[in-house]
Parts: structure tokens; C-alpha cells; sequence
């Protein structure tokens, strides 16, 4: 905050309103997107920014025409196609949403955030090898500092589809937490894949891993013990399903984990 406080005024109500937004402060973030001057340099993205959260405010008529409106206004800016491009698709509007990206992609050729929402439209065309394929380009073409980031989107893919999951979504995985060895996602989605791979010694390896970034995670837990279950260790399964339900009883691995417990009885 005090760096933002401290930031050119021309960017700064579009900085406050992404971290008002960050912190759930929905209201107040669009006050703040929606205050920038109409000539500061960022006001396309702060308006972009504004709409998107009234889409998740539930404004979704008012948000699809004002990101349709922006995207008219300023084809070439690749936040504002990718996010049209995504109201487009959750509204099933697929033709709007390719010829967005493609405008944006003419003039962003190398931009993998825009790979990356097109793998999402191609999904939605069933089109799962194409989709792969772009995620895959998005890794290739991505910045060394945000590589990791784009190989953990290309596992996330893999596994929402089960396609090729234990050869190139497993690849995939492995690369994400050797490039971000600090982001427990990485450390979650191995473990996923793996052990729905039924490499039960390689989910819990990578568990094991993942819990000394951030120990006491319920999802990483949950991988450890149900790898521990399935590979006969039931004494351990059981310490870690446990601690997966405690840390989190209002969660998914509270439910699966008793689900494996309650398969003993």
C-alpha cells in the first residue's frame, strides 16, 4: 500500500483498485477503477478491471457491453480481448471471443496470456489437442520469470481433461515445481496428477515436498495420506487424512478423507 501511495497519480487509482480487489473490497475497487482520469495512460485497463468486477458482483449484462464497448475501443490491448474473450465464453459466445484474441494476437504475436484464454475457447469447441497445444506455446513463448506459472496452466489443463494426464501432464507438473519450487500449487498439482496415476510413491513424495513450503496444507495432507493409504500404509494414511480433515472442515479433503477412512469401517 505505501508503495502504491507512492506511485505516479496517473496509475495510482488503477493500482488501488486492483489491491482493493485482492481484498475482496469489491465496491470500493470499482470506485477506484472508475475515478481514473479519462486521459491517465491506464484508464482502458482500469475500466476493464471495473467490468470484470461487476461480472463478479453478478452485473453481467452491464459488464459483457462495457468489456464489448472497450474491446471496440482498444482491440490491440491484450488484458482487455483476453478478458472479453472470458464473459464471451462463460456466455457461450465463442465466435466473439476468437475474433477478439485473434485482433489482439495480430498485434501481440508472442502474448501467452492470450494462448492461454484461447486453449480455454478451444476446449469449449471439444477441440482438447488444440487446447493443449496453445497452452504448450503459451509455456514455450513465456518470459523465464513467469514459465513456471504457464506450466502449471498447461498441467491444470491435462488434468481437467485427463488427456495425456501421466505422460505430458505429469512432465508438466514436475517442470512447474522445478521452475517455482516455492509455489505450493505446483506441489498440489503433482501430487494430483501423480496419484491419480496411481504413482502412490511419487504422490507422496512430492506431498512430502510440498508440505515443507507450506506445512499444514489440507490438500497436501489429503495426497499424502490417501498415497500412504493405497500403497498399504494405513497406519500413516490415517495420521495425514486426519490432519487433512482438521485443517480444513469446511473443505473438499475433510470429506474425501473421511471417505477413505469411512471405507475401513
Amino acid at each position: 500500500l505505501e508503495a502504491i501511495l507512492g506511485s505516479e497519480p496517473a496509475v495510482r487509482g488503477q493500482l488501488l483498485g486492483q489491491q482493493l480487489l485482492a481484498l475482496d473490497l469489491h465496491h470500493l475497487a470499482i470506485a477506484r477503477f472508475e475515478g481514473v482520469p479519462p486521459d491517465a495512460p491506464r484508464v482502458v485497463l482500469a475500466r476493464a478491471h471495473a467490468a470484470v468486477t461487476r461480472w463478479e458482483l453478478g452485473q453481467k449484462d452491464t459488464a459483457v457491453e462495457q468489456l464489448r464497448e472497450l474491446v471496440e475501443y482498444a482491440p490491440h490491448n491484450p488484458a482487455v480481448a483476453t478478458m472479453f474473450a472470458t464473459v464471451a465464453l462463460y456466455r457461450g459466445q465463442l465466435d466473439a471471443a476468437s475474433a477478439a484474441l485473434d485482433v489482439a494476437e495480430g498485434w501481440n504475436p508472442l502474448d501467452p496470456a492470450i494462448m492461454v484464454v484461447r486453449s480455454d475457447v478451444l476446449v469449449a469447441r471439444h477441440d482438447f489437442p488444440g487446447a493443449v497445444a496453445e497452452r504448450r506455446r503459451a509455456f514455450e513463448v513465456a518470459r523465464p520469470a513467469f514459465r513456471g506459472r504457464y506450466a502449471r496452466a498447461l498441467a491444470e489443463l491435462h488434468l481437467r481433461l485427463t488427456y495425456q494426464l501421466c505422460e505430458a501432464g505429469a512432465d508438466a507438473a514436475r517442470t512447474a515445481t522445478l521452475l517455482e519450487p516455492s509455489a505450493v500449487e505446483s506441489w498440489r498439482l503433482l501430487g494430483s496428477i501423480v496419484y491419480h496415476c496411481r504413482d502412490f510413491a511419487g504422490a507422496a513424495d512430492a506431498a512430502r515436498r510440498g508440505l515443507q513450503v507450506a506445512p499444514n496444507d489440507a490438500e497436501l495432507e489429503f495426497w499424502l495420506g490417501a498415497a500412504l493409504w493405497e500403497s498399504g500404509q494405513r497406519r500413516g494414511g490415517t495420521v495425514h487424512l486426519r490432519n487433512a480433515a482438521d485443517f480444513a472442515p469446511s473443505s473438499e479433503w475433510r470429506r474425501r478423507a473421511e471417505e477413505i477412512l469411512g471405507s475401513a469401517q
